[in-house]
């Protein structure tokens, strides 16, 4: 479902109005919300490893793209998306001066991204190349991976050469 407020659906025309939906209904249809929520929880869970928050930013940057692209045809009639995001963020800066809070980037790079395939539609997003960082990051869990499995094995080759002795005629005196 898609949940617009009523204060957003009266301030914008019905170009932009049916642009803002068309652009939400992408969304839907790809299942965006269920593909962005796991690429942010594989950030927060692979904190560790070099480029995954990245990853997991970029492909939220490429997913508005791809729903800005569906909803202007191609970006063939980027009006209506680009007067309705003026909208958006004129309105969330008049929420942010009113209310006197800490101005926190609720667009982030989004937004700019957004903008700037609105104003060229030669552009193509800065996709950051953190190949050699996940490879790094793969690499690293590899090595630890290897260093537990023979930090493991030694400890089993310690604890099986550890002489038993009665216990093993305590156990075959228990079976008969």
């Amino acid at each position: 479902r898609v949940y617009i407020s009523s204060a957003i659906v009266n301030s914008l025309s019905d170009d932009e109005l049916k642009t803002v939906l068309l652009h939400e209904q992408h969304h839907l249809q790809t299942h965006e919300p269920a593909k962005l929520l796991f690429a942010k929880i594989m950030g927060s869970v692979f904190f560790f490893m070099p480029g995954v928050k990245s990853l997991a930013r970029q492909y939220a940057i490429f997913s508005e793209l791809a729903a800005d692209e569906k909803a202007t045809a191609n970006f063939q009639h980027k009006g209506s998306l680009a007067r309705a995001l003026s909208k958006l963020i004129l309105a969330w800066e008049k929420k942010i001066t009113s209310e006197k809070t800490l101005a926190i980037s609720f667009f982030g790079n989004t937004m700019e991204e957004r903008i700037n395939k609105l104003i060229n539609n030669d552009y193509l997003p800065a996709a950051k190349h953190n190949v050699k960082k996940l490879l790094f990051g793969f690499l690293m869990i590899g090595i630890i991976y290897l260093l537990i499995g023979k930090a493991a094995q030694a400890f089993s080759q310690t604890l099986s050469s550890v002489d038993h002795g009665n216990c093993a005629m305590e156990i075959s005196a228990i079976k008969n």
